[in-house]
C-alpha cells in the first residue's frame, strides 16, 4: 500500500503547562497517540517515535501492519513538508532550562 501523507492530522493548540502556542500532530487511524511540539517537524519526529514504541507492544500482525502503515504515511508527511514551515514557531518555555551556574549561599545564623 502507497503512503498517504493527508492521513497525518496538524492541529495548532496550546501548551498544557505554559498556555505557549504549539502543533499537535496524530495519525487519524490513531487518533489516542499524539504529539504535542513547538514545530510540525518536531511533532512529527516525535509522533514516529511514539508510533515505534506503540508497535514494540502491538499483539498481533495485524495491528502491527496497521501501525506500520500509520508510520509510512507520517514519515512520507514529514518528507513532504516545506523548509519554511519552522521559521515563526515560538519555542515552549516548558522546554528544559540550563542552570546558569550560579549557586545561592545560603547564610546561617549560630
Amino acid at each position: 500500500m502507497k503512503a498517504n501523507p493527508e492521513r497525518v492530522v496538524v492541529k495548532e493548540g496550546f501548551c498544557s503547562q505554559c498556555l505557549m502556542p504549539s502543533k499537535q500532530v496524530h495519525h487519524c487511524h490513531f487518533p489516542e497517540i499524539r504529539a504535542a511540539c513547538n514545530s510540525i517537524v518536531e511533532g512529527h519526529t516525535h509522533l514516529i517515535e511514539l508510533l515505534n514504541r506503540y508497535r514494540d507492544g502491538a499483539q498481533s500482525l495485524w495491528h502491527r501492519g496497521t501501525i506500520d502503515t500509520a508510520l509510512s504515511d507520517v514519515k512520507a508527511s514529514l518528507e513532504s513538508l516545506q523548509p519554511e514551515s519552522t521559521l515563526d514557531e515560538m519555542p515552549c518555555r516548558c522546554e528544559p532550562r540550563v542552570n546558569d551556574g550560579a549557586t545561592h549561599a545560603s547564610s546561617t545564623s549560630a
